[in-house]
């Protein structure tokens, strides 16, 4: 069972607890600040903030950290549903099933006259919604031009 300071939590016979403590991670946070004052912090909160959920992690640190960092998209999506609207960094890859809803998202917005510029190395997600592939290499652009013949390049 895990629990925040101040969140009731049932006893359960036999289980083990941990309990995170808000105020510890902002007192760690600040040893971090003051060990590297220029730097901007980014806290990782994956796996539902390490079991002791997220949202409450997210929430100890809010207005003291510059992003957060979580696994997967489905994380990520989970802190903007509970509130969060600092930057979020997807540190995984997307499964084929968040590929799918990235693309329809992608067309959504594109429909609505959006111009939308995105750098991916998932090709077959790219060729589902692009009208145009510019392929750099190292940041030298190789191709550009229609998807299709652009992937049939012998430069790509």
């Amino acid at each position: 069972m895990v629990g925040v300071a101040g969140d009731p939590v049932a006893s359960t016979a036999g289980r083990v607890r941990a309990w995170v403590d808000p105020q510890a991670l902002r007192d760690n946070l600040a040893v971090v600040r003051r060990l590297a004052p220029q730097a901007a912090v980014m806290a990782v909160i994956k796996a539902d903030g390490y079991g002791h959920g997220a949202l409450r992690v997210a929430a100890a640190l809010a207005g003291q950290v510059e992003s957060f960092a979580v696994a997967a998209l489905s994380e990520a999506v989970a802190l903007r549903e509970g509130g969060r609207r600092e930057p979020i960094c997807v540190l995984g890859g997307l499964t084929e099933a968040e590929c799918d809803q990235l693309v329809a998202t992608i067309r959504e917005v594109h429909a609505r006259g959006v111009t939308i510029v995105w750098i991916e190395h998932v090709v077959h997600a790219l060729m589902a919604v692009v009208d145009r592939i510019f392929v750099l290499n190292f940041g030298r652009k190789v191709q550009e031009g229609e998807p299709e013949a652009v992937m049939n390049s012998a430069e790509v």
